[in-house]
């Protein structure tokens, strides 16, 4: 009785009740599946209702009714059914009972034939039948009277019965044929002809040859679509549909030489498709669609246009790209309502000056001409938004350009690809914005190529081989000694007037925590890979991990690739590996950059429902600011990626040094592609000046100061530029840190007030910490120790805790620093400096100081998380018991990635935990870090999955009244995490709530809330609501649910507490009642036991199960149930273990423990733990 009640209610949660117009005095029923509720059936109880709308997509539904023929009370009321995206293949004849249907949609499905009942259904209004396998139409169709929607698009229809001239109320027709294979229609159904009410036609993709005469019968058609067809002919009559208002005929037209004369007597047309075709011109007779606003005659061989085109007056788009126009004929000022031209990938050399007055144009696209100025007037263009002139000769951009402020605004212009002499490629580079500031200031000065490249990699990749072999211009292999430490900064001057700053990037793993601070996108990135390593499995962590991180980090970055020791393969082994790694780029870029566009598309649908802005249940919509940040950000994304490399080259950097030349010349070529660009003088003045400061690096202020000196000593002004001092000076560092002369991060706010002018600065800080053999090289030295005043055992204690648990002193790093050679003294200002610089590219945190402090040194320490311990510290499980006491209150996030977690995302979350943790005792190990605050217990682990990494954040009180105190560390925890996914914004993470009622509960299952409820506050005067799926009748306090505030701005925030502390009072009446008077044992079994026994079991579950007396093909089945909720996998087996088993309660307990105490399970502790917790 239970199970049968659990399949009703199962049905019953997806019925709605509503009230229908025509009869306001009675309520209907509906019933709406969501998409796979159900996987090849649905509840029997279905029959025996009567509904007003039913809903069942994509169910796997193989018939209908499932497993019969009777489908019982349904056509009683039955309206309007929907089963799409199933496996039906036919119905059954008693579906022709539903007399009172309106509206039937199969689409998506496997039939071969249009059922027959549905010929019955007299009163059918709108009928679906899209993308099936259906061939042809019965006759009896024309039964349907009362049809108004046909859709049949998808299928593999040749013709149309003339009976469906029957269906006189016709309004919109779909007969698309499929993409592949393409449609079987070849002649135009003479039936349609005879719908006079219709609307809307749509045959596109299939094989029609012609247009007849009994086409301008249909007087009422708006819309015809019968693009990628093969017309051969157009019937005059055509001008006869007088109410067309759009037409595509795409790639239709392919087989006639001129575009139909018929088509220019519909003057109420307003949107024209002539995509694809072959015309060469556009006839004078054009003029005649007086009322046309867009139009469309892309991909064609126009050669030339008609000035007649410039009357149509109401022309608001016109795309006229890929085609074969040399010019632009005059009159084009009189397409006064123009707000969009397109005219890329043609071969026009210039263009009228009269295009500077089309006021209303907002969107200009000159890109893949020959275009090689533009008019000095274009700042006329006032409404312009996007400029797009990549891919031509431009040399120079005229310099009132600036005053196009829309432009400015949106970064609108796309100037890339063009042999640019003033301004120079690097300053367009940086954005729109940047380019029109230095517009009012740039002076002609002798050109000099200046170049950033970095050379990225594996570990062992040959980056420094190859790196010594272009610069010395001969063979000097790396050996393991010599390997790159961090990173490696080097001057090349292949050529007198090409200077380049090399960045050769060390590719151990925990070097690639300072990565990101050098990649950038105005350098060149050199992705290195060792070729004979190189295998299919091997792509990820030799080169999409890498290119991956160049192209997130560094947008519209430059990327060459190159495989090194290719002296060591075959020539057609070298072959194989260039075409496998290039397929696996491209398909990768593919499918990242479909992933961003299905994103931005998900996006822009939720902005667009009105739903989005409102409310809706007991939780509240994901907030509309935040969804436009990332639909913003996503799309600045897509818009600036990079292009992948499109060849993969080869080198050996042994004695011959093949291919070294080749590509040598290719990156000089590369480097060169930029035209000459002219450093101001003044610019160059201030280089060398703060080059020549001996401090390792400069504030921002002692930077200015130099800046407004240079610039009082040439005369200069600094309005035509930044229109202030320090506007100007951030264009200057900003160009120079793009050129790798200096380093500065304009977009942290913690590190714009430093100037690297000395980059070796910075990377010798990292050194000074990360080093790969750092147990190895790191040994303790007599006379450096005694001139700084450090006895061994004193350095060996300190270089073990750095090693073993992170923490750095200060005693440590000034005899890192002195040992490295990377200063001569350390004295205490630059230790000050180089503490600061690393906790402020938190790569550490600084402890507090306390009695554990003091026992590790008596001056600063920091802590590395990158040396964390690999093991949970042993005093864990004393502060965070594995079982929640059962009078604690348990609140946890979880973050949850597809995939792994962005590189380092864990240690960075660790450090900015800092943040608020700075005055609390912390646990802390690679995978996790344990803190206590006041009352309350934090603990933020990683847990790595099969299906990707979760980051569970858990916070413990004993009080309801340290509530407050959880929410604070959680949405702390979440504040960091966020910041972090800035730097990701395609990043596939979502966050969960755990449901704090279900834990209360001891429900190992619990619901878990979208992670958007913790964007909001808790709704005014609601204390506790419904909400929990586990227990959808219980009451569950509404601070468990939304973030409580502090006292002070939380209202009632005594009645909030009280709902909890009743809450968990109610809970622990729950479980003791639900214990009762049990024996241990029976607590065990049927109490938490094997819940916990489910968690602490691993590799060995199937093993203890089997010896149980499981049967192993149950445990595979369970395997393939759930295949990536292990615990539920193990906690069904035991409990079916427990209810078929034979014996007493003490009986099983006893056999389970003997189980896991037999020396191949060695489960001991586990045992241990049962029979103390159980009192066993």
């Amino acid at each position: 009785m239970s199970g049968s009640r659990s399949v009703a209610d199962s049905l019953n949660q997806y019925i709605e009740l509503s009230v229908e117009v025509e009869d306001e005095n009675q309520q209907y029923a509906s019933l709406l599946v969501p998409e796979g509720a159900y996987k090849g059936w649905v509840p029997k109880d279905i029959y025996s209702k009567t509904f007003l709308r039913v809903r069942l997509p994509f169910l796997r539904l193989l018939s209908f009714p499932v497993g019969g023929t009777s489908i019982g009370c349904l056509p009683m009321q039955l309206t309007d059914f929907s089963a799409e995206g199933n496996y039906l293949t036919k119905l059954p004849t008693c579906f022709a009972e539903c007399s009172k249907l309106t509206r039937l949609n199969l689409g998506f499905n496997q039939f071969t034939e249009v059922p027959y009942p549905i010929y019955r259904l007299s009163n059918l209004e709108e009928l679906n039948l899209e993308h099936n396998y259906l061939e042809h139409i019965d006759r009896t169709i024309g039964q349907l009277r009362n049809l108004k929607v046909l859709n049949m698009s998808g299928n593999m229809l040749r013709e149309l019965p003339p009976d469906l001239k029957q269906c006189r109320r016709m309004q919109r027709l779909h007969l698309s044929g499929k993409f592949y294979p393409r449609g079987k229609m070849q002649q135009f159904p003479e039936c349609i002809c005879g719908l006079p009410d219709l609307v809307f036609l749509d045959l596109s993709w299939q094989q029609i040859r012609n247009i007849p005469a009994s086409f301008g019968n249909l007087r009422k058609l708006q819309e015809l679509n019968l693009k990628w067809n093969q017309l051969q002919e157009v019937s005059h009559e055509l001008k006869k549909c007088t109410k067309l208002l759009r037409i595509d005929l795409s790639g239709a037209l392919r087989l006639l030489s001129a575009i139909p004369a018929a088509l220019f007597y519909l003057e109420d047309l307003h949107t024209l498709n002539l995509s694809d075709n072959f015309f060469t011109d556009i006839p004078s007779e054009v003029c005649g669609l007086v009322k046309l606003r867009h139009l469309v005659v892309q991909r064609n061989s126009l050669l030339r246009l008609s000035q007649d085109l410039y009357k149509l007056r109401y022309l608001q788009h016109l795309e006229l790209g890929e085609n074969f126009l040399e010019a632009l004929p005059q009159g084009l000022r009189s397409l006064k309502r123009l707000e969009y031209l397109g005219l890329c990938h043609n071969r026009i050399t210039e263009l009228p000056d009269e295009l500077c007055f089309l006021g209303h144009l907002t969107f200009l696209g000159l890109g893949h001409n020959k275009i090689t100025q533009l008019p000095e007037n274009i700042y006329h263009l006032q409404s312009l938004t996007t400029l797009d002139i990549n891919h031509n000769q431009l040399r120079e951009v005229p310099l009132l350009m600036d005053r196009l402020d829309l432009l400015a605004n949106n970064d609108g212009l796309h100037l890339h690809n063009n042999p640019l002499r003033s301004p120079f490629q690097e300053i367009s580079e940086q954005g729109t914005t940047q380019l029109f500031e230095y517009l009012k200031g740039i002076r002609l000065k002798e050109a000099h190529h200046r170049w950033k490249m970095i050379m990225i990699g594996a570990a062992k990749a040959g980056k420094t081989s190859l790196r010594q072999a272009l610069m010395l211009g001969k063979s000097k292999l790396t050996a393991d000694s010599e390997r790159t430490w961090v990173m490696e900064r080097h001057l090349w001057e292949p050529e007198s007037r090409l200077r380049v700053q090399i960045m050769d990037f060390g590719g151990h793993h925990i070097y690639q925590a300072a990565h990101h601070m050098f990649l950038s996108p105005d350098a060149l990135h050199v992705l290195v890979f060792d070729l004979t390593k190189y295998s299919t499995e091997a792509y990820e962590d030799l080169i999409g991990h890498w290119l991956e991180a160049i192209m997130d980090r560094a947008a519209g970055a430059k990327i060459v690739m190159v495989g090194t020791h290719c002296d060591l393969c075959t020539k057609e082994d070298v072959q194989e590996k260039r075409e496998d790694i290039l397929r696996l780029v491209r398909r990768n870029e593919e499918r990242k950059r479909h992933d961003i566009k299905r994103e931005i598309r998900k996006i822009r649908s939720e902005l667009d429902r009105p739903e989005t802005r409102e409310v809706s249940g007991g939780i509240p919509e994901i907030g509309v600011g935040r969804l436009q940040e990332k639909l913003n950000r996503l799309e600045k994304m897509l818009n600036s990626r990079s292009e992948v490399p499109d060849d993969v080259h080869v080198v050996s950097c042994a004695d011959n040094l093949y291919g070294v030349s080749d590509f040598c010349s290719l990156l000089i070529g590369r480097l060169k592609s930029v035209p000459a660009s002219g450093l101001p003088d003044h610019w160059f003045t201030f280089l060398e000046q703060i080059q020549q400061v001996p401090d390792r690096v400069i504030s921002f202020e002692r930077a200015l100061g130099f800046f407004k000196s240079v610039m009082a000593e040439n005369h200069q002004s600094m309005m035509g530029m930044g229109g202030s001092p320090e506007r100007s000076l951030e264009m200057v560092l900003k160009y120079l840190h793009s050129t790798g002369e200096i380093v500065w991060y304009s977009d942290n706010l913690e590190l714009r007030t430093t100037v690297f002018h000395k980059p070796e600065a910075l990377i010798d800080m990292l050194r000074a910490v990360f080093r790969h053999d750092f147990d190895q090289v790191v040994q303790y030295c007599h006379e450096l120790g005694e001139s700084l005043d450090l006895r061994m055992e004193k350095f060996e204690r300190m270089k073990r805790d750095f090693l073993q648990r992170g923490l750095l002193t200060r005693e440590l790093l000034r005899f890192l620093l002195v040992l490295f050679q990377l200063t001569e003294d350390a004295s205490d200002n630059f230790l000050d400096l180089t503490l600061s610089l690393m906790l402020k590219f938190s790569l550490c945190f600084q402890l507090q100081r306390s009695h554990a402090t003091a026992l590790v040194g008596p001056t600063d320490v920091v802590q590395f998380p990158w040396f964390f311990p690999e093991e949970r510290p042993e005093e864990f499980h004393g502060k965070w018991p594995e079982v929640r006491p059962s009078k604690v209150f348990e609140l946890t996030m979880e973050i949850n990635f597809s995939g792994p977690a962005p590189p380092n995302f864990f240690e960075k979350l660790s450090v900015k935990l800092h943040n608020f943790l700075y005055d609390t005792t912390r646990v802390n190990w690679q995978n996790g870090v344990l803190s206590q605050r006041n009352a309350s217990s934090l603990l933020v682990q990683r847990e790595r999955r099969s299906q990707g990494t979760t980051v569970i954040t858990s916070a413990r009180a004993e009080s309801a009244d340290n509530l407050t105190e959880l929410w604070w560390l959680v949405m702390n925890v979440r504040r960091a995490a966020m910041q972090l996914f800035k730097d990701w914004p395609l990043l596939k993470v979502e966050l969960e709530l755990v449901c704090m009622h279900c834990v209360l509960k001891g429900n190992d299952m619990p619901t878990r809330y979208p992670g958007e409820v913790l964007e909001h506050v808790i709704p005014k005067g609601e204390y506790t609501l419904k909400c929990c799926d586990r227990y959808p009748n219980d009451l569950v306090p509404t601070c468990f649910v939304f973030p409580l505030e502090e006292k002070a701005y939380q209202d009632n925030h005594e009645l909030h507490v009280k709902a909890a502390a009743d809450c968990l009072m109610s809970c622990l009446d729950d479980v003791d009642s639900s214990v009762g008077t049990t024996s241990s044992a029976e607590r065990l079994l049927y109490g938490r036991g094997l819940s916990m026994l489910s968690r602490r079991l691993t590799d060995e579950w199937t093993a203890v199960l089997m010896r149980l007396g499981v049967d192993h093909s149950r445990l595979h089945q369970l395997e393939l149930s759930y295949p990536t909720d292990f615990p539920m996998r193990v906690l069904i087996a035991l409990e079916e273990w427990r209810d078929e088993a034979d014996g007493t309660a003490e009986d099983k307990v006893e056999s389970l423990l003997s189980v896991l105490s037999e020396s191949d399970i060695a489960q001991n502790q586990l045992v241990e733990d049962l029979r103390e917790h159980f009192d066993l």
